[in-house]
This record gives C-alpha cells, sequence and structure tokens, in this order.
C-alpha cells in the first residue's frame, strides 16, 4: 500500500546498510528482488532496479559488471525473469530470482568472452605486424612486390594504410625501395 511505501523502502536501505560485508554478487541480486517487490515507482521499477543492481555490483568492487551488460539477456529472457519474480514470491525464498538473475549475468559474461574471441578471429592478419609479416612473405615468395600486389592480398585495407606499411617496412630496412613512386618495386633485404 502507498502509505507503506516510506517504511519498506528505510528497511531496504537499513538492510544494504546491514549487508555491506556480504558477496555483492548475492546482496546486488537479492535486492534487485526486494525492491522489484516493493514496487516503489509507478512505472519504470524494472529498469531502476536493474541500474541500482549494476551500481551496488560496481560500488561492491565488481568492476567485471562494467564490462557484462546482464541487462540484454534479462531483457532477452524476460518470461523467465518474471516467472522467477512470480516463483520467488510463491516459495517466499530469494534463491528462484537470485539464481535466474546470476545465469544471467553468466551468459552476458560468456557473450563477452566469446565477442572477443571473435573479435580477435576476425582481427587476425589486419594489425600491422600482420600484415607486414604477409608483405615480407609475398617479397620473399615473389622475389619483387608492388604496392598492387600487396593491395591483391589485403583488398580491405585502405590503399594510405598499404602505403604507410611499405614505408615503414622500407625505414626497418626490411624491403628495399626501387624506383619512383608510380613504378615503385620492393625486394626484401637480407636479415
Amino acid at each position: 500500500a502507498p502509505h507503506e511505501l516510506k517504511d519498506l523502502l528505510d528497511d531496504l536501505w537499513q538492510w544494504l546498510d546491514d549487508t555491506q560485508e556480504s558477496n555483492a554478487f548475492a546482496r546486488a541480486f537479492a535486492f534487485h528482488f526486494i525492491a522489484v517487490a516493493i514496487h516503489p515507482f509507478a512505472d519504470g521499477n524494472g529498469r531502476s532496479v536493474r541500474l541500482m543492481q549494476h551500481l551496488l555490483l560496481l560500488k561492491g568492487g565488481e568492476t567485471i559488471a562494467r564490462f557484462v551488460p546482464s541487462e540484454t539477456v534479462i531483457m532477452k529472457l524476460r518470461d523467465r525473469y518474471y516467472a522467477s519474480i512470480r516463483q520467488a514470491r510463491t516459495l517466499n525464498s530469494l534463491h528462484p530470482m537470485v539464481e535466474f538473475l546470476a545465469n544471467c549475468f553468466a551468459s552476458s559474461a560468456e557473450d563477452v568472452v566469446s565477442d572477443g574471441k571473435a573479435l580477435l578471429k576476425n582481427s587476425a592478419g589486419k594489425t600491422p605486424g600482420a600484415r607486414h609479416l604477409k608483405i615480407l612473405a609475398l617479397a620473399k615468395k615473389q622475389g619483387s612486390i608492388t604496392i598492387s600486389d600487396v593491395i591483391a592480398i589485403f583488398p580491405d585495407v585502405p590503399r594510405r594504410t598499404i602505403e604507410r606499411d611499405l614505408e615503414t617496412l622500407t625505414k626497418q630496412h626490411a624491403l628495399k625501395a626501387h624506383g619512383e613512386k608510380k613504378a615503385r618495386t620492393y625486394t626484401r633485404t637480407q636479415q
């Protein structure tokens, strides 16, 4: 009831003070359920509570929360989210909600790791060092290369980037430039 709201929120803030030494995840997830059960706002309770959960994790020293967008997974599994709230209320236990939120966080963390691995895999061969190795291998194989040869093996890399790669390899004495700019060829140096 609205007239109980102040007392319920006061109790919640007191509970937060009393549980500061608790596991940050358990505390944030339990807070999530308790705050949703209080339902302090006419609209936006879920969003507000998920934001507070995130802030509690950060305040509790769980910096991983900065990189793990559990909100996305929670919203993707919205039906299960509401089911876990109902189950927690029915059982009069935080366990279903805490378990659901922990699984969402773990799933989000796994997504971050797999996205990172995919990014690294897709970036393979696209870093300057990887391009330099391929350019040197091409020069060794062909004996002499042109900028067009290099562009052919890196069609997605801008021409100016390839020009810089060739300049860098020349300055490092890994390649030797021959001829004028338009007709320039490059050969491997003896290293």
